[in-house]
């Protein structure tokens, strides 16, 4: 079984299609040996997002004839993760690549080795390390350097509460479909983690991270069922465990924000998800629901500014039409205020009429009795 799995990561990376063996083998070998079921990845097809981020990074990556990066096969990102995991310094990270590519004789050595170490980041952490060579992208870079990968992800992802949110209510009504419908905020689908529920395009956008299939990857969140099918757990049932490379709770947080934003027990939600373009991951539906208590917004940490940001910007937008008059529940009593006034002006106006009618008629058989 090594051997075979072995074989398989010793393929290119700049192969456009990643077939399933293959797939298989690149997850156990980034998440461990708790995948056993070789028809995990035919049977479902939540990571398919996930693997054309993938194959689109390599292919970045290996651009210009691949002179910015050293590896080249999938075996070589491999060896970089479990360096990750080993919680290496980034010198040691560096010696230890330079140590398997000395006969290669490289011009740019140093460069290409760190090229290769951005790339597993990009891969394993679905962050945007490093820079992308002749590519424009919208995210900042991020550059680790010193001490192991999980002392710098601890201290870009600290906890910095700088917003006041003793106003901030978030109520069911508050989800990833009615901030589209209702508040008219484009949702922009992201693979960075790291732009997860920003702001964009002066508050008219927002960016979520979509991809919660990789969520459960690095909580260890697969299991295997009876009929011996790749399946995900739902988060009430299984014991959660975080991964060793990012901060402890910033999965699991990360996890209820989109269940905050997509809850399970909404049906509308759950079918306007459906609906959405395939690249997205559609494993958000099912990412459970919160209740009353875990709503509150004190009840998340890192991501508690761009939370409270959302729901500022969900609540000041004014609905413009009355369509967008009738389906906004935002401030029920004013929504309960404005539809009774409306409902007495429109009675109004109806008994009036029908009393004109009815003045008409009279006038009429006044002058016209037979």
């Amino acid at each position: 079984m090594y051997i075979l799995e072995n074989d398989l990561l010793s393929t290119q990376l700049q192969q456009s299609v990643i077939f399933s063996p293959l797939k298989f083998a690149i997850i156990k070998s980034f998440w461990g040996p708790n995948i056993t079921s070789r028809t995990a990845i035919n049977n479902e097809l939540q990571l398919e997002p996930y693997f054309s981020y993938y194959s689109k990074q390599c292919h970045l990556m290996l651009g210009d004839g691949g002179r910015h990066i050293s590896a080249r096969r999938h075996h070589d990102i491999s060896h970089i993760v479990e360096l990750f995991n080993e919680e290496k310094t980034l010198e040691e990270t560096v010696d230890a690549i330079r140590s398997n590519i000395l006969h290669l004789n490289l011009p740019d050595e140093e460069d290409m080795i760190l090229g290769s170490i951005n790339l597993a980041a990009r891969l394993y952490l679905m962050m945007s390390f490093g820079e992308v060579p002749n590519a424009r992208t919208p995210e900042r870079a991020l550059s680790w350097t010193g001490a192991s990968i999980q002392d710098f992800l601890k201290q870009h992802l600290e906890p910095r509460q700088v917003l006041a949110s003793t106003s901030v209510k978030l109520q069911k009504i508050f989800n990833a479909r009615n901030i589209q419908r209702l508040a008219g905020i484009k949702i922009e689908w992201t693979s960075d983690l790291g732009q997860h529920l920003r702001m964009i395009h002066d508050d008219e956008r927002v960016a979520i991270f979509h991809n919660a299939s990789f969520l459960r990857l690095h909580q260890q969140r697969y299991v295997t069922s009876n009929s011996n099918r790749f399946r995900f757990e739902s988060p009430k049932n299984i014991n959660t465990r975080c991964s060793r490379i990012f901060p402890e709770g910033f999965i699991d947080e990360t996890l209820r924000t989109l269940a905050l934003l997509f809850p399970q027990s909404d049906k509308e939600v759950k079918k306007w998800v459906q609906g959405l373009p395939s690249e997205i991951d559609q494993s958000v539906r099912i990412c459970g629901s919160l209740g009353a208590d875990s709503r509150h917004i004190e009840r998340f940490t890192y991501w508690h500014d761009r939370v409270v940001v959302l729901k500022q910007v969900f609540d000041e937008v004014e609905p413009g039409t009355v369509a967008h008059l009738w389906n906004d529940r935002r401030r029920p009593v004013q929504w309960y205020t404005l539809w009774t006034a409306a409902l007495v002006i429109l009675l109004t106006i109806f008994f009036g009429f029908v009393q004109c009618v009815e003045g008409a008629f009279q006038v009429y058989k006044a002058y016209y009795p037979k």
